[in-house]
């Protein structure tokens, strides 16, 4: 099992403005999951609004690349301005033996407490939609001042 991120870059003593605890001096935040097996190096190709990542390491039975993009839509501002990120994740077997792969995400919500989860499935995908009860809706706008 694996991490999908390769190693972290300096400096490793934290954070110099982060909150008590867990700033300069205190070393990488655990977000950042230091200390989990994880890829020797990551490669990075960014087309805007495509991002590609491949994950290289010797002893992992596999080659892995990871796509994320968001919606971008030319000439439209509008309905590429959603605020949504996609993933997609191809494994392939490196190995002469069959394997099985499984992915596993983490994604946590942003918002102040009373926070409300969502999952969605559809014939094409699922659909994770993290709200907030603190948090008023905000009505869409026709015209941008």
């Amino acid at each position: 099992a694996r991490v999908l991120n390769g190693d972290l870059t300096t400096p490793y003593q934290g954070e110099l403005n982060g909150p008590t605890f867990n700033s300069f001096g205190w070393g990488p935040r655990r977000e950042y999951m230091t200390g989990l097996l994880h890829f020797d190096s990551v490669d990075f190709r960014g087309e805007y609004p495509i991002a590609e990542l491949t994950f290289h390491d010797e002893t992992f039975p596999g080659n892995v690349m990871m796509r994320a993009f968001n919606p971008l839509i030319p000439l439209n501002d509008r309905d590429s301005s959603i605020p949504a990120a996609f993933f997609e994740h191809h494994i392939t077997n490196s190995t002469d033996q069959p394997l099985t792969y499984t992915l596993a995400g983490v994604l946590s919500n942003p918002l102040p407490a009373n926070n409300v989860n969502q999952v969605s499935r559809e014939s094409w995908g699922q659909i994770l939609h993290l709200t907030s009860n603190d948090v008023a809706p905000v009505a869409p706008q026709d015209s941008v001042n």
